[in-house]
């Protein structure tokens, strides 16, 4: 039977999105390729935020995905385009017309959008101290009152973004099954960049000059190779990254919902530790394996810890096969524990003796403390 000019209509009207949306494309791709031409970057910058408050108002819930996936990929964009600090508050306009668009969609309905629980009265407490000391005369300047402000209180504001963000198991599990999958090529581009040094990245941008830091071994091998840092700003972030995203694959793998995910969960794992391993950090190495034992601990299944301890110790025996015998030395000295107590307890009293020299209500408090422990 023909179709009816009932269901042609039909038919018609159903890909006019469709054909508004890859208009909407040509002509974005059209004027991007404009603006990057000059260069005017900071007018690329403004139609994203535009474009994301956009989003976030019509799918709030859609848009935390495309949040996650800048904030990764937030640290190779900073120092990309150095020249363009704006970037940094990109973070900033997000979360507060998030929290904007959550407030309103839910004081309409005479719903508070801070959930009522025991920490919300210390927490403001804390928060009226907090912005009291912005105006601390014995700062430098305000801006770094402002500063701290920033990043105490205001990504405080995705708590309760969380909090309705999760409204179940299955967005959970869903949420952080898609972490771990951009997770594998955040790790991969950190395993390129070790084999690809740090002239690679310098050639894409000067800014990255500021992000090159070097791990050293102390054996035989000697030398020294390049920290990765993969999409982040700086070294120190991808490791803790990585850290946690080991953990939460560990967790999936357990998780009998994912039975059938689990062999590209488990080559995830895989992919992060050896990107662990370039960014030579040690001590969020050694922080996982201490959560490890008390996720276990608290699972029940502390008898676990050994095969995956043997697991990581095959993958880190394969690893110095293929990254060098110096990424062997350079965590070999965890085990060295009067070495490891020479490099850290000096930093501490050293910290503490620069406080004291620098503050005197510092040291006539640690004074005051002395007497009373005495």
């Amino acid at each position: 039977m023909p179709p009816t000019i009932h269901d042609r209509i039909g038919q018609s009207r159903a890909g006019a999105p469709a054909l508004v949306v890859l208009a909407l494309a040509v002509v974005a791709v059209w004027w991007l390729s404009g603006q990057v031409a000059r260069e005017s970057y900071r007018n690329i910058l403004i139609a994203v935020v535009l474009f994301q408050t956009l989003w976030v108002f019509f799918r709030w819930r859609a848009s935390i995905y495309a949040f996650m996936v800048y904030v990764i990929v937030e640290g190779f964009l900073v120092n990309y385009f150095y020249n363009v600090p704006e970037l940094n508050l990109m973070k900033d306009v997000y979360v507060a017309s998030l929290f904007a668009v959550l407030t309103v969609t839910t004081v309409p309905r005479g719903i508070f959008p801070v959930p009522r629980t025991a920490w919300i009265l210390p927490f403001a407490l804390f928060g009226i101290v907090y912005t009291a000391q912005i105006f601390n005369p014995y700062l430098p300047n305000i801006l770094v009152g402002l500063v701290g402000l920033r990043v105490s209180l205001l990504y405080a504001l995705l708590a309760p973004v969380g909090y309705w963000f999760f409204d179940s198991r299955e967005r959970v599990i869903r949420f952080f099954v898609f972490m771990t999958l951009i997770s594998i090529p955040v790790a991969a581009f950190g395993i390129f960049q070790y084999f690809a040094g740090p002239g690679w990245l310098i050639s894409l941008s000067p800014g990255f000059a500021r992000a090159v830091y070097y791990a050293s071994g102390a054996g035989t091998a000697g030398g020294y190779y390049f920290r990765t840092i993969s999409t982040f700003v700086q070294t120190g972030g991808f490791a803790i990254y990585l850290c946690l995203m080991m953990l939460v694959a560990v967790a999936q793998i357990s998780m009998t919902s994912l039975r059938k995910q689990r062999w590209w969960i488990i080559g995830a794992f895989g992919m992060q530790f050896l990107a662990a391993l370039t960014t030579g950090g040690r001590a969020p190495l050694v922080m996982f394996f201490a959560a490890l034992a008390l996720l276990m601990t608290m699972q029940g299944r502390l008898a676990r810890v050994l095969p995956i301890v043997a697991v990581l110790a095959v993958l880190f025996i394969g690893a110095v096969i293929v990254l060098g015998p110096v990424v062997a030395e350079r965590f070999a000295t965890l085990l060295d524990l009067q070495g490891v107590q020479a490099r850290n307890v000096p930093l501490m009293v050293g910290w503490l003796y620069e406080a004291m020299q620098t503050d005197p209500a510092y040291a006539s408090g640690c004074r005051r403390g002395r007497k009373t422990a005495s």
